[in-house]
């Protein structure tokens, strides 16, 4: 009986790498004025489910900072 080929998933990836990614983000990121105005900064950390088309769909803020840098970290992931 011959063997079934194997197949796995994918992992996701952008296509340009990191490079592209930081290039993205730099270009794109429109920093809160809330938090320009209370000078904070930090990390968010969102966490989100890519189909295997590439959707990205629940989006979710995992931890935020707030003034208005959670939603912009979640605007960033979510495709136009």
């Amino acid at each position: 009986m011959p063997k079934k080929k194997k197949t796995f998933i994918k992992k996701p990836h952008i296509d340009g790498g990191k490079e592209y990614l930081n290039k993205f983000i730099k270009e794109n990121l429109k920093y809160p004025e809330q938090a320009l105005e209370n000078k904070i900064e930090g990390s968010v950390i969102i966490k989100y489910n890519v189909s295997d088309r590439g959707e990205v769909f629940d989006v979710a803020v995992e931890h935020g900072i707030g003034y208005g840098c959670d939603e912009e970290a979640v605007r960033l992931v979510i495709p136009k």
